[in-house]
């Protein structure tokens, strides 16, 4: 079975605004090769159980790179609420990457504000 894409590009900034949209059985692929920040365009990829997992894609002419499935992205916003109130697209970014780095949750506590 083929791999559905999502319709266009969304920022990261865009995926943090809205994650309450973000279905269960997606995949979060983003631009191999660069470096990301809120502006970087990501691509949402129906998760397929059936089919094969590719770790890089192309679409529209850009290399994309798995990055993470996006039940994992939404306990990284859940887990940065949990220690943040009114939290900002800059400090989900920052949880995002490090979680992407480290494969563990940021611990805002030791921030210096």
């Amino acid at each position: 079975m083929e791999k559905t894409f999502s319709e266009q590009f969304l920022s990261l900034y865009d995926l943090f605004t809205k994650s309450d949209l973000i279905k269960e059985d997606v995949c979060l692929y983003l631009p191999k090769d660069e470096v990301w920040t809120l502006e970087t365009k990501c691509l949402l990829i129906q998760d397929d159980a059936d089919s094969e997992f590719e770790e890089i894609i192309s679409f529209e002419g850009k290399q994309m790179q798995y990055a993470l499935q996006a039940g994992d992205f939404q306990q990284i916003i859940a887990n940065a609420n949990a220690q943040i109130t009114n939290l900002n697209p800059s400090r989900l970014m920052k949880a995002f990457l490090f979680y992407y780095d480290r494969d563990a949750f940021i611990d805002f506590s030791n921030e210096i504000e």
